[in-house]
């Protein structure tokens, strides 16, 4: 099931209208699935990666005022793309794991380097909620 019949199943079963500015939203976030679909299957081909290096497909940023529906496209998009190494959670959660995961690091050589390859093994897609920096640190991190 893609993004737009996910999007349409929950309308229905949820009773919920659906508005012009989620449908376009709906189709980015499809457009992001089908590029990460296609890169997939560039990288499993060893001599295409040879050849050429797939660019990485960029992610989607969603915004818009309370009750407008981000979270519930984001479900949309979680739950119809098709890996297990998946997690959707809200951003501060996420950074709060991540400083706990460098304090435990400590005299670890390039811990921000080690700790992201820690998070590519464990997750090869990750969905923010509430995606907001209001740390200096976490915003030194993210760079």
């Amino acid at each position: 099931m893609n993004v737009r019949e996910r999007y349409e199943q929950e309308l229905r079963e949820r009773g919920y209208q659906s508005d012009s500015a989620q449908l376009r939203a709906v189709d980015a976030l499809q457009r992001c699935a089908d590029e990460w679909a296609r890169y997939k299957e560039k990288r499993s081909n060893r001599l295409k990666k040879l050849i050429n290096h797939p660019e990485i497909p960029r992610g989607v940023y969603m915004y818009g005022g309370v009750g407008r529906g981000k979270s519930f496209l984001m479900d949309c998009f979680y739950d119809a793309f098709p890996i297990v190494r998946k997690t959707r959670l809200h951003f501060h959660e996420f950074m709060r794991e991540v400083h706990r995961e460098m304090r435990d690091m400590q005299g670890t050589v390039n811990p921000l380097e080690v700790l992201g390859e820690r998070i590519a093994e464990r997750y090869k897609l990750i969905c923010f909620d509430e995606f907001h920096v209001a740390d200096i640190t976490d915003a030194m991190i993210l760079h």
